[in-house]
């Protein structure tokens, strides 16, 4: 009786440590998963830190390209007015240089024709 007593104490025992030992097992696959979560964690917070740095960047090159490009399409407004200014003063140019032109041909067969006038009289 004793003996079995004995036994059965022994066996609760092993069953106890056995169970012990599992929990401890459990504990130490527990830690060792939280420590690799918690690297995971700091890469990650490590790589946010760097995508953010990088986004800011990106927002501040948006801005210059923004600044840029409200120059440039100012520089496009300005360009077409002057190239619409210089079309006009141009159409001006070329109707003045006809007018010159048709008027200078007038002038010049007026020319011709008091001297051919002028000419007649020596002939006869």
């Amino acid at each position: 009786r004793q003996r079995s007593r004995s036994d059965d104490v022994e066996r609760r025992f092993r069953s106890a440590f056995q169970e012990l030992t599992e929990v401890h097992q459990e504990v130490e696959q527990d830690e060792s998963t939280k420590n690799q979560l918690a690297a995971e964690l700091q890469q990650t917070k490590a790589e946010l830190r760097s995508l953010q740095g990088r986004y800011a960047a990106l927002q501040k090159d948006s801005l210059k390209l923004i600044e840029k490009y409200k120059v440039v399409r100012g520089n496009e407004v300005r360009l077409r007015a002057e190239a619409t200014q210089l079309a006009t003063e141009k159409a001006e140019m070329r109707s003045t240089l006809t007018r010159m032109q048709r008027l200078f041909s007038e002038q010049n067969q007026d020319l011709v024709r008091a001297v051919n006038t002028a000419q007649a009289p020596l002939e006869v």
